[in-house]
């Protein structure tokens, strides 16, 4: 655990630390050895200023808010779902101790080169910030979500609809081998707007299942695009006209 403002003013009795930026950039050398022994360096070499800098991870980015939770989600059934799991997340957000610093930075000018000691501790790493936290969460509870998600078919079918906003994404009309779909794919669920076409696979259990009927339809519609672009004379990558959509 990193030495705390007091005990470290204790620590250099004699020594002026000033808090700081501290920006570490050229004609400095990085002492890696115990905070004693940085101090002790300074002290005998008549340098009595040292500049410091505590760094503090910041609790709000942690705390999963309740407009980021309705942002999120897509419906209610599916904001309550994700609610249990905020309260959790935030719950044990706030057993930690914030004033904790993350990383210590001293420095002292000693000429025309600086001297500059660090310590680190990643104390609060394995926690993700809470955009971050709240995305994960869905990804991994995607089969659960998928029962929450709607849509009109008054307006088209769910496979209509999903191969509408395929084919009007060039990022979709240019990925033109199996590998660099797997890859659109992969980011395209991660929309929430998107997530309503998981109920093509709704019936399968196993996810290697989802996963595989998924890849096939989306090889056939990208097949099914392709033809339709030799056929109109279009260059693969660019948008059917409309004519083709009558067909």
């Amino acid at each position: 655990m990193i030495i705390k403002n007091n005990d470290l003013l204790t620590l250099g009795d004699g020594l002026l630390f000033v808090d700081g930026k501290i920006e570490i950039k050229n004609n400095y050398v990085l002492i890696q050895k115990p905070l004693e022994d940085y101090i002790s360096l300074c002290r005998n070499n008549n340098v009595n200023v040292i500049f410091c800098q505590y760094d503090y991870y910041d609790k709000e980015k942690y705390v999963v808010t309740e407009e980021l939770l309705r942002s999120e989600t897509e419906n209610e059934s599916e904001y309550k779902f994700c609610k249990k799991w905020a309260d959790e997340y935030n719950a044990k957000i706030n057993e930690f101790d914030f004033e904790r610093p993350g990383r210590l930075s001293l420095a002292a000018s000693f000429g025309s080169m600086n001297i500059v000691w660090q310590e680190v501790d990643l104390w609060l790493d394995e926690f993700e910030e809470a955009e971050n936290a709240i995305i994960t969460f869905i990804e991994e509870n995607e089969d659960a979500l998928s029962e929450f998600y709607t849509y009109d078919e008054e307006e088209s079918s769910l496979i209509d609809e999903f191969k509408s906003v395929l084919l009007s994404d060039e990022n979709f009309r240019y990925s033109t081998n199996k590998a660099s779909r797997r890859l659109y794919m992969e980011s395209f669920f991660k929309d929430k707007n998107h997530k309503k076409f998981l109920k093509l696979v709704k019936q399968e259990r196993e996810q290697y299942r989802k996963s595989f009927i998924l890849n096939e339809m989306v090889d056939r519609i990208y097949n099914e695009y392709r033809n339709l672009c030799y056929r109109f004379n279009v260059r693969v990558g660019e948008p059917l006209p409309d004519e083709a959509y009558e067909q």
